[in-house]
């Protein structure tokens, strides 16, 4: 009882400000709720540091059984601060910690500290803002975007394509294009052509931009957010160097980033030219670059500037190396042509081979960046959080450096600890980073969290070779291409993929929460169903020969061994092993191992460097012969015997047929968790993924429950296989042509480039690498969820020719970003322990891009321009001013022999445009009936807010939602303070068509009230179609936006009193006319001793002060309260003076609550096992 009067007492204050809330606090909604010079072409991206490139991850997942990633949270700390805002300090866990090329951040491998936020820099090309411009031909230089003119071009692009202007051929603008286009392939500086990519992630605020150059102005153009955020920066005019961004949530609220992380960064490059030279030092000195890669939060401020809390910071250097980039690339032309220019015998070869792509280039990068680690956040009632660093050194990074989080700890306002967080870990011998235990701590109390992993141990350590494809630890296996690292196959129930993955949380109550993963599966690459015969695991390893001795004498036929016999039943790859050769160096060198096939019209296969232990072939389907020969040659007697022996092993691997109808990886994926305690399994849910979609199965003409509705849109794992032809001017040991640059043959030549990038830098869907269509989660005696989304078999990026084995040169242009479509779930259908459905959802969802911008990029994999070629590294004038040669002749203007594609940003969201729930009834016959509840959205694309929402039942009856913001009313002041989601107007009807009756109405009108203050000055609300009545006025408002003085309906005011620096309310008036300046003396007392309340005794000062207000209003009713910021509010006193107290435990749990005379009304008691 006590306890309901609490609550009712203060029923009428919290009404008053709730109202107050709903339209100037904070309100954040789901969309839908109501409420060069380089010969490689491989692309730079710089990653930001670990721990923020950890956070990214964040903003990329939605949490949901799309993309079978659950959401694991460790809470530590939370605050509400003003405007609704909510300070969250908590871990989270990402399964994609476990990938052999991500290194863990400060809190070990797959967890991320929530605390602050930031705004993250991928530099693409080079970083927007570099000038490094040497004058000279051959002068090491970069340009930014910024700087490059590039903006310019475009707009110069735009115009042509759109047809706004004419090309004059001799105009000055045409010209610059050209010579915008020669520097970004051909110049003496690398002129950039891609905007850096930035990210920010913030208290629920996440998103992508891109800074453009608009006449000398930076202008940020958002991307991709579910929220209609403001973004703003300030920058150097000259350098375009980016100084802070400040991002204005649609609350109006600030929050500023001006805390800068540094990078240095070293390009490396090795490799091998087609001429077998080394290149680790020949293609480019290893020059420096710095610059800006994150933006850390430092305040948050509110619409009237104050500071609402602020975040400082502590230093820290990260030495790493970025993962290795590969690429290879494999002569395409006859062995006579590129011997004639490749061989070393050519003297000219080195030369010639600086004109193509390298046999094999390995790029990465040396980073030294100055980090910013969380030392401090101050809340404004002077409570904190401090975070105090390890002094041991992450064992992932380099050079002794990096940071681990040893605990974060909690102060109340006279600085006293509250309590701490303890982090716990383990150091693997893979110098893998785990946290194993959380540590609550309070006093002597203490409560643990403990962590468990798969077999942390085995995880490799970063850089290592044993992943596959998408990054996750994989053994070297035989696959039908040879010995690999095999992307395709895994073990049953996940095998090593899952090494290192959290599997468990073990809770201070005993209580268990276990997780079990596995590997994705995937039937379908984005909309093209995959072909059975490119799943491994339909095919099994057959070791035909195994270690046989062949022997062979070319004058001694006798000694010869008897050929085998190989029958290959389907076209595949094989391993060749060679072992135990014997012979002399002659002999050896005129044999050769050989395939004969019983098919003449197949090619014969023969291995003729006998020394190699391992080689890779292919055998078509067929019988084969398998003997070991030579040569005709005339043995020299002086070597010895001719005879040559050795032992070899043959594997391939069979086709089984289409028994498997999914490839499996592409990262984890949820299939179970458990909740137990000590032994009891106390409930379990499950997931499946199975193709149940009967749309989808009649479109690709499939039956059965053996596909997955997976679906992988991208490159399989990070290989990427095209053709590049190059037009060279290639000298042969008598140089050709004429003298100079022009000397040599012109040449075209053609190579298989194979990309091999790393699994951190790849894009994905929603955060993962798969997103399914359908979603089975079965909860232990609870029935079951089906859900049905969209996904890529829905809107894909790419068609069928993009999965060929060699991508064509167009698929290097950016697709348009389609994933706002898919992961939306269409329906969602729940059944009982009996198969009976019992509810059903139905959505469908309006699909609107809200922003498009335009860029070209340079795709084409080709160099067709022998002449260019020759003249890299001068001016563009240097090229056009060429005389027509023999040899070297101009071949046209730039934009001629330099592919250019269109490439778009699209900014699109999902607007839920209907939704239907159906409830399905059942008597004790079994006898079904229904209930429908529809309801239809629109929304204002100025907030992402519904403007009106239309809800019927299955009556017939209508109900329907009309609510104007500042757009739709145009309230300058709101909209220059982007307080664009405060609902203004609202206004109900009932009925359809002719037939409506209006409901209710709801009002605010606004004042300007000083201070930069512009809050609601009337609340207004009227019934039917009555005229609108004032319900609550607002009279006065303290300096941060706190309501003081207002008046309800029926006129009487309510004063309240705001302390603890302005964030609590300590005092509430009653029954009053006006407040004399005695009594605001009263006030200020108490005002300032709230401000001053850090201990019982200075809690006790202020009780005090607050009933000598309630001495100084004697005719009026005043309700008192104190608080512990920290923990919340410690008593209240009503209008007769009988107190209530709130006391809590070590762990700010509420424990007791009395009365005036020490009574205990209520205990709370918590206990644990052991």
């Amino acid at each position: 009882m006590k306890k309901t009067f609490v609550l009712s007492r203060c029923k009428e204050f919290c009404i008053l400000v709730g109202l107050l809330c709903a339209n100037i606090g904070y309100s954040q909604q789901s969309l839908g709720a109501e409420s060069n010079g380089s010969i490689t072409d491989l692309p730079q991206v710089i990653p930001p540091s670990p721990t923020v490139a950890n956070l990214m991850h964040f903003e990329e997942i939605p949490v949901d059984t799309y993309t079978g990633q659950p959401n694991i949270v460790l809470p530590l700390f939370s605050k509400k601060m003003d405007g609704g805002l909510l300070f969250d300090l908590s871990l989270n866990y990402n399964t994609q910690g476990v990938r052999i090329d991500e290194r863990s951040g400060w809190t070990g491998t797959g967890w991320s500290l929530f605390a602050g936020g930031t705004i993250s820099r991928t530099v693409l090309g080079v970083n927007d803002d570099e000038y490094i411009l040497t004058p000279g031909i051959y002068a090491p230089g970069e340009v930014g975007s910024f700087h490059s003119g590039y903006y310019k071009q475009m707009k110069y692009l735009r115009d042509f394509q759109s047809g706004n202007i004419v090309i004059n051929p001799n105009g000055t603008d045409f010209k610059d294009y050209q010579n915008f286009l020669w520097n970004t392939a051909y110049g003496p500086q690398t002129y950039d052509y891609q905007p850096d990519l930035f990210q920010f992630n913030f208290m629920g605020y996440s998103g992508r931009f891109i800074v453009v150059n608009n006449n000398g102005t930076l202008k940020p153009i958002l991307i991709s957010s579910s929220q209609k955020v403001k973004i703003e920066l300030s920058h150097d005019r000259n350098t375009f160097e980016i100084s802070s961004f400040t991002v204005v949530a649609p609350n109006g609220y600030k929050f500023v980033f001006d805390q800068k992380e540094i990078t240095k960064t070293q390009n490396r490059k090795s490799g091998v030219d087609q001429s077998g030279n080394a290149l680790d030092s020949a293609i480019q000195a290893f020059k420096e670059i710095s610059y800006t890669s994150s933006w850390h939060l430092s305040g948050i401020k509110s619409p009237s500037d104050f500071t609402v809390c602020s975040f400082n910071y502590q230093d820290v250097w990260v030495h790493y190396n970025t993962q290795k980039s590969t690429q290879t690339a494999t002569t395409r032309n006859s062995p006579s042509v590129f011997n004639t220019y490749f061989d070393r015998n050519n003297p000219n070869a080195g030369f010639n081979a600086s004109l193509v792509p390298p046999e094999r280039l390995t790029t990465w990068n040396i980073l030294q960046v100055s980090t910013k680690k969380l030392k401090e956040v101050t809340f404004r009632d002077g409570t904190k959080v401090a975070f105090t660093l390890s002094p041991d050194r992450h064992p992932e990074q380099d050079n002794a450096t990096g940071c681990i989080l040893e605990k974060a700890e909690v102060f109340d306002v006279g600085g006293v600890k509250n309590k701490e967080f303890v982090f716990t870990y383990k150091t693997t011998s893979y110098n893998r980073l785990f946290l194993m235990n959380v540590a609550e701590r309070s006093g002597a109390s203490r409560l643990n969290y403990k962590l468990n992993y798969n077999n942390e141990e085995g995880l490799p350590g970063y850089g290592s070779g044993a992943k596959d494809q998408w990054g996750y630890y994989k053994f070297r296996t035989l696959t039908r291409s040879g010995l690999q690292f095999n992307p395709g196959v895994l073990n049953p129930g996940g095998g090593i993929a899952t090494t290192g993955v959290l599997t468990g949380i073990t809770y201070p109550t005993g209580g268990r929460k276990e997780f079990i993963f596995e590997p994705h599966e995937f039937s379908f690459l984005g909309d093209v169903l995959v072909d059975p015969k490119d799943i491994e695991a339909n095919y099994q390893d057959i070791t035909a020969i195994s270690n046989v001795t062949l022997r062979h004498n070319p004058i001694n036929p006798s000694v010869n061994s008897s050929d085998i016999l190989l029958n290959i039943p389907n076209d595949t790859g094989a391993n060749v092993t060679i072992s135990g050769l014997t012979g002399n160096d002659e002999s050896i060198g005129y044999h050769f191992l050989e395939f004969v096939p019983a098919n003449a019209s197949l090619r014969t296969i023969r291995i003729r460097d006998l020394k190699t232990r391992s080689h890779s072939i292919s055998l078509k389907q067929g019988s084969y012969v398998v003997r070991l020969k030579s040569l005709l040659y005339l043995p020299d007697g002086s070597s010895g015997s001719p005879e040559v022996s050795l032992r070899t092993t043959l594997s391939y691997t069979k086709y089984l047929g289409p028994v498997v109808k999914y490839k499996t990886g592409g990262g984890l994926r949820i299939q179970e968790i458990r909740f137990t305690e000590g032994l009891d399994q106390k409930t379990k849910v499950s997931y499946n993924y199975p193709l149940l979609d009967p749309t989808t199965m009649n479109t690709y003409n499939i039956s059965g429950d053996s596909y997955s509705s997976g679906s992988f849109d991208g490159a399989l794992g990070m290989t990427r296989k095209s053709i590049k032809n190059v037009t060279a001017l290639l000298r042969g040991s008598t140089v050709g042509g004429l003298a100079g640059r022009c000397s040599g043959n012109r040449v075209n030549t053609s190579f298989l480039v194979q990309q091999q990038g790393n699994a951190v830098e790849a894009s994905l869907t929603k955060g993962n690498y798969v997103g399914y269509k359908n979603v089975e989660v079965y909860q232990d005696n609870n029935g079951k969820n089906v859900m049905l989304y969209t996904n890529a078999i829905d809107y894909p990026s790419y068609d069928a020719r993009f999965y060929e084995d060699i991508i064509p040169a167009q698929y290097n242009n950016p697709e348009k970003d389609l994933d706002f479509k898919r992961g939306n779930l269409l329906e969602r259908s729940g059944f009982d322990n009996n198969g009976r459905i019992i509810e059903k959802t139905i959505n469908r969802y309006d699909y609107q891009i809200l922003a498009s911008e335009k860029y070209f990029f340079k795709y084409s994999e080709n160099e067709p321009c022998a002449s260019a070629l020759a003249y890299k590294g001068e001016t563009y004038q240097n090229y056009k001013s060429l005389s027509v040669q023999e040899s070297c002749f101009p071949c046209g203007n730039a934009a001629d022999f330099i592919g250019i594609g269109t490439a778009y940003y699209d900014y699109g969201l999902p607007f839920l445009k209907e939704s239907t729930v159906e409830n399905y009834f059942y008597d004790a016959a079994g006898n079904q009936k229904m209930t429908t509840t529809n309801k239809r959205f629109n929304y204002s694309l100025k907030n992402y807010q519904p403007t009106y929402v239309v809800t019927k039942n299955s009556k017939g009856e209508v109900l329907t939602s009309r609510t104007q913001y500042a757009h739709e009313v145009n309230n300058i002041r709101l909209l220059s303070e982007h307080r664009i989601i405060e609902p203004i107007k609202v206004e109900t009807t009932k009925g359809a068509l002719i037939n409506i009756t209006k409901l209710s109405t709801q009002n605010t009108i606004y004042k300007d009230f000083g201070n930069g203050l512009y809050l609601p000055q009337k609340i207004q609300t009227s019934k039917g179609n009555q005229g609108l009545d004032d319900r609550v006025v607002f009279h006065e408002y303290d300096a941060k936006g706190n309501p003081v003085e207002v008046s309800k309906k029926d006129g009487s005011k309510i004063y309240y009193v705001w302390g603890y620096n302005g964030t609590q309310p300590i005092a509430k008036i009653e029954g009053y006319s006006t407040v004399n300046t005695s009594q605001q003396h009263l006030i200020n007392a108490a005002i300032t001793a709230s401000n001053a309340d850090v201990s019982d005794a200075t809690e006790n000062t202020l009780r005090i002060k607050l009933n000598a207000i309630r001495n100084g209003f004697p005719a009026a009713q005043v309700t008192t309260f104190s608080y512990n910021p920290i923990v919340g509010i410690t008593s209240i006193t009503d209008p007769r003076g009988e107190i209530l107290y709130y006391e809590y435990d070590d762990f700010n749990r509420l424990s007791l609550v009395k009365n005036t005379q020490g009574h205990i009304l209520e205990q709370h008691n918590y206990n644990y096992k052991n």
